[in-house]
């Protein structure tokens, strides 16, 4: 996993991108504007990370294992 943190964008992004590898995963994705000097930047601000497609698929796992022994029911 990469975390790349705070990222902007003028192009909001979807939720989740696949590639030939990767998983990509954007969360918390808010509009922007914003103004420094007589620049105006408008555009979309988000937390993007980077997972291996088997990393990823772990990760979901964990999830649904979790899940499962919260809620009491086997999946």
């Amino acid at each position: 996993m990469v975390d790349y943190g705070k990222q902007r964008s003028t192009v909001k992004p979807e939720p989740m991108v696949l590639d030939e590898n990767s998983v990509w995963v954007y969360s918390n994705i808010t509009p922007v504007e914003e103004t420094v000097g007589e620049e105006t930047f408008s555009g979309w601000e988000f937390n993007m990370v980077q997972y291996d497609k088997n990393e990823y698929i772990s990760k979901l796992q964990a999830d649904i294992d979790y899940i499962s022994i919260m809620s009491g029911v086997e999946i």
